[in-house]
């Protein structure tokens, strides 16, 4: 995206990582999903490192404390990473540009902490934000980034 946005080469580590956080918000949120597709994104060494065997809502829910671990973790990697993505905004050349993935960006923030206090919801419906939500987002960040270029 960097390149069709024209973006400064040196926002792309910044790319990078915000590409990573919400790719990584989606493979929480997308568990039962990939389950039943018989994939597993979340590394496996995350799972072992807290007695966790698998995913699924049975495993998980026989130990809800280890699931929970397991999901900080995730969520907690994601907004090291987010954090570090988003300290490249400002070189996204067009304010619309950087509305809409400052908005994408606030919207992964809801799920993930959606997620973390209630993981279990991930078995019982996707969660993603409403309509109403994004363009309550969308407005707040349009009065508050800076114009630019």
């Amino acid at each position: 995206m960097n390149r069709i946005m024209k973006t400064d080469p040196a926002a792309d580590e910044n790319a990078k990582y915000l590409g990573f956080a919400f790719q990584y918000i989606n493979f929480i949120r997308d568990i039962n999903e990939d389950i039943i597709l018989g994939r597993q994104y979340i590394p496996q060494e995350i799972l072992d490192k807290n007695n966790l065997d698998k995913l699924d809502q049975k495993t998980t829910a026989h130990n809800p404390e280890a699931f929970q671990k397991v999901l900080n973790e995730i969520v907690n990697t994601y907004t090291k990473w987010q954090e570090i993505g988003l300290e490249g905004i400002s070189k996204i050349p067009r304010r619309r540009a950087r509305i809409a993935i400052k908005t994408a960006s606030d919207m992964y923030l809801w799920t993930s902490q959606q997620i973390r206090q209630n993981p279990s919801i991930i078995f019982e419906r996707k969660v993603k934000p409403i309509k109403r939500q994004i363009i309550l987002s969308l407005a707040k960040n349009s009065l508050m980034l800076p114009f630019g270029r």
